[in-house]
């Protein structure tokens, strides 16, 4: 999914909102994948991809 899409989605869902109630910017939601590589991948055009855990 596209990081401004998964922005809107987390938005819209109510998962995170930024100090000022506004939605987070889609560079602050593609560097926080970067905190959880066992999670996310983030490709190339800001693409960001849930890892599917394949129980090893």
């Amino acid at each position: 999914m596209h990081a401004s899409e998964l922005a809107d989605e987390i938005y819209n869902r109510r998962l995170y909102l930024q100090k000022n109630g506004k939605k987070a910017q889609y560079t602050q939601i593609r560097a926080r994948c970067g905190h959880y590589p066992d999670l996310f991948e983030a490709l190339s055009g800001n693409v960001i991809k849930l890892k599917i855990n394949s129980g090893k």
